[in-house]
């Protein structure tokens, strides 16, 4: 499966254990991650400013993730469903790939439920749905 996974459940899985960390391991060890720059940017910015992580440790966060997912660098139209302007990059981005599913944290988001053929759920949907017990 292709998963694209939104800056908010990617702070949450690299900086706070739980289910974000649980379903991120294991969709990277058993899926297709996808990211894009814009993603990636999103996440550096807020774990700068918002969780005072040093640069060292982000760079080194960074350089580790990229060795474990993909970058996609969508094309076309950006879509205009979403009132956040930024949630639209997201769906962009799940749209370009093709993906399965997008895993969000944001209830703009996970209020469309499904973007075209993208399945939106939650970290906590996904375990429900995707990970043994």
């Amino acid at each position: 499966m292709k998963i694209v996974i939104d800056t908010n459940v990617l702070i949450s899985a690299l900086i706070f254990p739980g289910v974000s960390s649980e379903v991120f391991d294991s969709a990277v060890n058993n899926h297709e991650i996808w990211l894009s720059e814009w993603i990636i940017r999103e996440f550096s910015q807020k774990c700068a400013e918002k969780f005072k992580i040093p640069r060292e440790a982000l760079s080194e966060t960074l350089k580790h993730l990229g060795e474990r997912v993909n970058i996609a660098i969508p094309t076309g139209q950006r879509p205009e469903v979403c009132r956040d302007p930024d949630d639209n990059n997201v769906l962009w981005v799940a749209n370009a790939i093709g993906a399965d599913i997008l895993l969000t944290g944001d209830q703009d988001l996970l209020v469309l439920k499904r973007f075209k053929n993208t399945q939106i759920l939650s970290p906590r949907d996904y375990k429900a749905g995707y990970m043994a017990s």
